[in-house]
């Protein structure tokens, strides 16, 4: 995928895939961290490092049901630019 930060502040973005039984579930260490800035830069992350969870099963790459993006909390605001997503 691409992202850029259109308006604000370099961020970073945290992604990850859930499968039907991990659906919903959120937790920092599962996630795979980029840094986002203002030029548009383009990412591939690999699937299988996506679907890590420590500590218990890992998310099913057959059975992709969520794709969960995340930011940082942060007191200044970042409009995040997403484009051409797509899991491979």
């Amino acid at each position: 995928f691409t992202a850029a930060v259109a308006q604000g502040k370099n961020t970073k973005l945290a992604v990850r895939v859930n499968d039907s039984s991990t659906l919903g579930w959120i937790s920092r260490d599962a996630m795979y961290e980029i840094n986002i800035a203002n030029s548009p830069e383009t990412f591939r992350i690999p699937l299988e490092e996506l679907a890590i969870i420590s500590k218990q099963e890992s998310a099913k790459l057959s059975d992709v049901t969520q794709i969960v993006i995340l930011t940082a909390r942060s007191r200044t605001y970042s409009t995040i630019v997403l484009d051409e997503i797509r899991l491979e």
